[in-house]
């Protein structure tokens, strides 16, 4: 007997593929699973959408097992140290009055 994992679809996705791999683990329509979580993330107010983002973060990707969160560390540590558009070449310099 194989053993399932529960991943993010990489093939059978709209957003993160979190509906995808729902629905490849359980073997249900993935259609329908969409359906079923946009109705509840309606219903419950916007708790349903929180938890796709959970979901998101915390389930890896079944191509190479990243998890969600991997990529918004990869993304914040590509761009916090690069300067912007209004930081000068040199810091200012503290004038003496």
């Amino acid at each position: 007997m194989a053993i399932k994992k529960f991943t993010r679809s990489s093939t059978n996705k709209m957003l993160a593929g979190v509906c995808g791999g729902i629905a490849a683990y359980f073997g249900w329509d993935a259609t329908l699973t969409r359906a079923g979580v946009a109705l509840v993330a309606v219903l419950t107010g916007g708790l349903g959408l929180a938890v796709y983002l959970a979901c998101w973060l915390i389930i890896p990707d079944d191509r190479n097992g990243e998890i969600g969160m991997d990529s918004v560390f990869d993304f914040y540590a590509a761009h916090r140290n690069r300067p912007t558009s209004s930081d000068p070449e040199t810091p200012p310099q503290n004038p003496t009055v």
